[in-house]
């Protein structure tokens, strides 16, 4: 059997913030020559993400719709909630936005980090006055939209990963690759958190996606697994970590999955997931 494995770790992850009375607009993400083809203007993909995050600043929820999936999951680390996640929708993000949105308006920090992009999915970096937001966005209808969210407040911490953090975050990860390449359902349910959102961009389904929960996800195993399991390939790029949570990129035999973990009882699980066929 041939396996190839591959690990790339920024050796510091960074979190930058700014702050000006008139606020603060940054885009600190890579440059087209960066991207794995596909859809890769840069202003187009921060469009949305500009949308959404101005959009709360303006308590303006018809400019956030405008650049939020209708199926969005937004997520964030709740120990008090059912399966310790705090789970939205797009109506329920909308309808709290005049509540809560529009705090540090006039001084708010926009910095977006483009983080990867590889054909018509995307992953970004998102840093407020008070939140760290990954997320995640995938094209059709020829724009760009926010599929995936998961969020935190923000903390500042400038620090190189351990040896140990690293195998800590990069286990739940083989866990749900090589579960699939085995046809393992039980190594793969070691990884996957229960309120797993797997999509990808599919214009034949409702909205324009495909969605697999954990359950269903594991239902297509026995089916779908095990391809080119015994020539198999693992390329994990640790994109960004920032407290409790992360963002991933996993390259394999035929897939491109990004990644959210989020750490919670003591290890991390994956919890949102937007993948491509690999070309």
């Amino acid at each position: 059997m041939k396996k190839i494995f591959k690990i790339a770790v920024p050796a510091i992850m960074v979190i930058n913030f700014f702050i000006l009375s008139t606020g603060c607009f940054k885009n600190s993400g890579v440059t087209n020559n960066n991207y794995a083809g596909g859809h890769t203007d840069l202003d187009a993909i921060e469009k949305p993400i500009f949308d959404y995050v101005e959009g709360w600043y303006d308590k303006d929820p018809e400019r956030m719709k405008k650049g939020l999936h209708p199926d969005l999951a937004k997520r964030s680390i709740d120990p008090a909630k059912s399966n310790g996640i705090n789970k939205m929708d797009l109506p329920s993000l909308l309808s709290i936005v005049h509540q809560y949105g529009g705090q540090n308006a006039e001084t708010r920090i926009i910095d977006i980090k483009i983080l990867d992009v590889y054909q018509n999915i995307a992953t970004a970096k998102v840093t407020t006055n008070d939140y760290i937001d990954y997320v995640q966005l995938g094209y059709m209808s020829n724009k760009w939209m926010i599929i995936n969210v998961l969020w935190e407040f923000k903390t500042v911490k400038t620090r190189k990963l351990t040896s140990i953090e690293i195998k800590s975050l990069e286990k739940p990860i083989l866990d749900y690759v090589e579960g699939w390449y085995d046809k393992d359902s039980k190594r793969m349910m070691q990884g996957l958190h229960k309120d797993l959102a797997k999509r990808s961009m599919n214009p034949e389904k409702p909205n324009g996606i495909e969605q697999y929960t954990l359950k269903s996800l594991l239902e297509i195993l026995p089916i779908y697994g095990g391809q080119n399991g015994n020539d198999r390939i693992i390329d994990i790029k640790i994109l960004d970590v920032s407290g409790n949570i992360a963002s991933v990129k996993v390259t394999s035999n035929f897939f491109v999955d990004y990644i959210h973990l989020c750490y919670l009882v003591d290890q991390w699980w994956d919890l949102n997931v937007l993948w491509a066929f690999k070309k």
